[in-house]
């Protein structure tokens, strides 16, 4: 193991209540985003099931312009 690997923290895999928490964004403008290309696909986990690297959406934020005041 690298030594930059050990201040790493472990990659897990949000479901879409914590996605939406964490971008706020809805459901539904998630999935548009997905369907665009504007937001990272989801991982087929199961038949029914979905998730996200958080890594991921970390690197996605990352990509984002700040948030304007109002």
């Amino acid at each position: 193991m690298a030594p930059e690997d050990d201040n790493k923290l472990p990659d897990r895999v949000l479901r879409i209540a914590e996605v939406e928490d964490m971008v706020g964004m809805s459901e539904a403008t998630i999935w548009r985003a997905i369907q665009t290309g504007q937001f990272p696909p989801a991982l087929r986990l199961s038949a029914r099931c979905r998730g996200w690297r958080l890594s991921d959406l970390l690197s996605w934020l990352a990509t984002r312009p700040p948030a304007q005041p109002p």
